[in-house]
């Protein structure tokens, strides 16, 4: 499943809304219904799926779907460039 796949699946989990309705340029609060403590389990949740973190700074910024997907892809390539772990021989491992 990939990453978008995975947020859009989260997100609907998380808000309670039909997948169906899930845009890329979707807003958390003003399309998808969103209040601050339904966003910050969405954060958390996306965290503990990707094993990644999203400091509240970064958080802040974060409107869309698109906007989530293109920053945990982007935590995730950084992740796997910086965490010698999680590399051999060229090739990217999840742990």
């Amino acid at each position: 499943m990939s990453t978008e796949c995975q947020i859009r699946s989260l997100v609907a989990s998380t808000l309670r809304v039909d997948e169906a309705i899930i845009r890329p340029d979707a807003t958390f609060i003003g399309d998808l219904g969103a209040d601050s403590l339904a966003l910050v389990s969405l954060i958390l949740a996306i965290e503990d799926q990707f094993q990644i973190d999203i400091h509240d700074e970064e958080a802040a910024e974060i409107r869309t779907v698109e906007q989530m997907t293109e920053h945990v892809t982007f935590a995730l390539a950084f992740e796997d460039a910086t965490d010698p772990r999680r590399r051999v021989r060229g090739q990217s491992l999840r742990v």
